[in-house]
């Protein structure tokens, strides 16, 4: 017997020591995992993978519907013609008959263009919102079939309800940015490039 079993009264392998690991190595170790964890949370999705949850079925709304986006863009685009144009009828003299034709003419044009732009945004509201229902069905669906295949020892580590509160928000996040944001982001670049096309035209 040596003096460390002397010590430790006996054998060293009966007395089940257990090694010692430091609180600055505990420290560092939780570090690296959390460090992991927002390296993984910061990874940004591709274009790819945002339209991944999509099918026929959605892409077709998703084109038909960015369509009417342009149209309603251009709509809105055509009302600095009008608008220019309506002030040179008003330059021109009052109590004519032609005076009163061309503001006549231009009051009806505006309200077909209203009543355009009513259609294109409704129609490109419609799909673009049926496109991002089916699409965030689709991501639910998916994660809950993933969630099914795991292993039990997965729902011992991980926080499964919370993990489903995070995936309902986002969910809705996604439908609003699949939906009405992208179809307005698609209508209001055309109106500002067509808006600056007409400024440079007329220059």
């Amino acid at each position: 017997m040596n003096a460390f079993e002397e010590n430790y009264g006996g054998d060293v392998e009966a007395q089940n020591i257990e090694p010692v690991v430091s609180e600055s190595a505990w420290q560092d170790e939780e570090k690296v995992e959390t460090r992991s964890e927002k390296e993984v949370s910061r990874s940004l999705s591709s274009f790819r993978d945002v339209f991944s949850f999509g099918n026929r079925k959605t892409a077709i709304c998703i084109i038909f519907g960015s369509i009417f986006a342009i149209l309603s863009g251009g709509m809105y685009a055509s009302t600095a013609f009008f608008f220019s144009k309506i002030f040179e009828d008003l330059a021109g003299k009052a109590g004519t008959p032609q005076y009163m034709e061309n503001v006549r003419l231009t009051a009806y044009i505006f309200m077909g263009v209203g009543a355009a732009t009513f259609g294109t945004m409704a129609a490109q509201n419609t799909l673009f919102e049926i496109a991002a229902s089916e699409m965030t069905l689709t991501l639910k669906t998916r994660w809950f079939k993933a969630l099914l295949r795991q292993d039990m020892a997965y729902f011992d580590i991980k926080d499964v309800s919370g993990t489903a509160s995070i995936i309902s928000s986002n969910a809705a996040r996604y439908r609003r940015g699949i939906g009405k944001k992208l179809a307005a982001g698609i209508q209001f670049t055309v109106v500002v490039a067509g808006t600056f096309g007409f400024v440079f035209y007329m220059s």
